[in-house]
């Protein structure tokens, strides 16, 4: 880019124009397009992960955003219709959560948070906890992610590709994907079919269009709630990687004093209360 206060020679009339009247005004232009083309994209994924980024597990039990504190939290029913599960499908607490396998703040619950809700609630059989995929357009390989493990359920190892791809998050393409199959025991052949020509695609796509339908608009999501059936749930979102406390604080409202006071307690959380 040109210096706006470097002066520019017309040598045809062997003429001095100073071009900083016009070039300054289009710089400042240009800076404000990109500062606020930033602040757009940070505040979109700030909280609700839309540039796959969420609420940082760091982050106290008050809002971390302006965005976050502006959402109501309402308590609604969901169908999310089948999905891998691990915890107690008889357990009147239910908890769905909308992931993007490449999403950095999906991988930081995954380290930070997803441990202690595994070993306090779900292996202590106080929860169901289901697995959707909600795969970000622009992040290059959750697609593909999403679909390996897909591929990876109708073999029955959801949770083995599921952690796999998790814990080697920077490595997920398709070869990288293939392998981890072979590392887990799985029909290469089978599994490369699946991958390559797309098998799951719609799986994966329903899966998305069901997280809209919960309210997710970014990742990770999670609707959490009182069993309805098998397939459905009364609850409301939780939008974004929060830390362990705050589900914990959730998941016992819900057991002790109920749905809708545990969404009001929410709503607390995240106005800053």
């Amino acid at each position: 880019m040109s210096d706006p206060q470097k002066e520019v020679v017309q040598k045809k009339d062997e003429q001095v124009f100073d071009l900083t009247p016009v070039l300054t005004p289009i710089s400042i232009f240009l800076s404000a397009l990109v500062i606020s083309g930033t602040i757009f994209f940070s505040m979109r994924g700030a909280n609700f992960g839309v540039l796959g980024t969420g609420t940082t597990a760091a982050a106290s039990s008050s809002a971390a955003t302006s965005s976050a504190a502006a959402q109501v939290v309402s308590v609604s029913e969901v169908d999310f219709g089948s999905a891998p599960m691990l915890g107690n499908k008889a357990s009147n607490v239910y908890m769905v959560e909308y992931t993007d396998f490449q999403c950095p703040y999906c991988e930081r619950h995954y380290t930070t948070t997803y441990p202690d809700i595994k070993k306090n609630y779900i292996d202590t059989n106080q929860i169901a906890y289901f697995s959707k995929d909600f795969p970000l357009s622009f992040h290059e390989n959750a697609q593909k992610a999403a679909e390996a493990g897909q591929c990876a359920l109708d073999q029955g190892k959801y949770w083995e590709m599921h952690d796999k791809m998790f814990s080697n998050q920077a490595n997920i393409t398709v070869p990288d994907l293939k392998k981890y199959a072979s590392d887990l025991g799985l029909d290469a052949a089978k599994f490369a079919d699946c991958l390559d020509n797309s098998k799951d695609a719609q799986r994966v796509k329903d899966s998305e269009t069901n997280g809209g339908t919960a309210g997710v608009n970014g990742t990770p999501g999670f609707f959490v709630g009182t069993k309805v059936s098998d397939t459905k749930v009364k609850g409301f979102l939780i939008p974004g990687a929060f830390p362990y406390s705050n589900f914990d604080t959730v998941l016992k409202d819900i057991q002790n004093v109920g749905i809708d006071q545990a969404a009001a307690n929410f709503q607390k959380v995240l106005n800053g209360a």
